[in-house]
């Protein structure tokens, strides 16, 4: 699940977060659990323990736990959000990263201990897969040598380059990434306590992973194909997809973009240079992005 529209990836050096609210564990498990239509389908989830327990069909126990993690996949962004107003916008963004794609990456691993490697190949988990197979290739093989070499040097790239991006965000230049306060707009009050919130983060990511291990255990193996490449993908998003759809019938376009922001991000990718060379200034942080680029690609060359 993509990060909240209004929270950014990394906020400015502030750590601090909005007014405490006092410890409400009644009051913020209704805001949660009642916050949306969505989350009917949460008596999914017995019901898919109870198909798995019993024994049921393959396409009950899929159904049941398909339908389960749809709204597990809504509250825990919801929570995430929620936890990240209290920790402020520092790290407040990096709970959001983390968070981000928790349930493809939990039905990924699933699909992964559970050998079934073509849902994983069809999804984002086949670069986790493939990371997890050349981490300890076989010594005898030179033939994942240069691929190895590659992938490690590209990591490492980027590794340093998302070190320098913080020191510029956080300590440099943290005036450019200061929201600013829009007349008018008022600020963003959490409805959970940090506490209540950060424990419905734990139960919930407890619950999607038990969810996901009946999903993938019930795969048929005729319809690997058509599950990994459609379905899979559509589980973690689907709350977004239909809030997406549901503000752009509204004309709240802000909305509809900010939930679909990774495929926007594709597009706009590939303009990095145009963008970063256009407005005739520059920075460090800009010659540190197109260097590393420049070594990713000089790296795919020499292996």
């Amino acid at each position: 699940m993509p990060p909240h529209e209004t929270s950014p990836l990394l906020g400015s050096h502030d750590n601090g977060g909005s007014t405490r609210k006092p410890f409400d564990p009644l009051g913020s498990t209704r805001h949660l659990l009642l916050g949306s239509w969505i989350n009917i389908l949460l008596v999914c989830i017995p019901l898919a323990f109870v198909a798995d327990a019993l024994h049921w069909s393959a396409a009950a126990r899929f159904s049941t736990s398909f339908l389960a993690i749809v709204p597990l996949a809504k509250l825990l962004g919801d929570s995430t959000e929620q936890l990240s107003l209290k920790l402020g916008q520092t790290l407040g963004g990096l709970l959001n990263a983390t968070f981000g794609n928790a349930v493809e990456l939990i039905v990924a691993i699933a699909a992964l201990v559970q050998n079934h490697a073509s849902e994983t190949e069809q999804t984002a988990a086949a670069t986790l897969k493939s990371l997890l197979e050349d981490g300890a290739p076989d010594p005898a093989d030179s033939s994942l040598r240069g691929l190895l070499v590659l992938s490690r040097g590209t990591s490492i790239i980027l590794l340093l380059t998302y070190l320098g991006y913080l020191y510029f965000q956080l300590r440099t230049h943290a005036q450019l990434f200061e929201a600013e306060q829009v007349e008018g707009e008022e600020e963003e009050v959490a409805a959970m306590d940090q506490w209540s919130a950060g424990a419905w983060l734990v139960i919930i990511t407890v619950l999607t992973s038990f969810c996901a291990d009946i999903l993938v255990g019930s795969i048929d193996e005729t319809a690997q194909q058509f599950i990994g490449l459609i379905l899979l993908p559509l589980v973690g998003n689907a709350a977004e997809h239909v809030t997406s759809v549901w503000m752009a019938c509204k004309g709240k376009m802000e909305l509809t973009i900010g939930a679909n922001f990774e495929t926007i991000v594709l597009f706009v990718s590939v303009m990095l240079v145009n963008l970063l060379l256009q407005d005739g200034r520059t920075n460090y942080m800009e010659g540190v992005m197109l260097m590393s680029l420049y070594l990713v690609i000089a790296l795919s060359y020499l292996v």
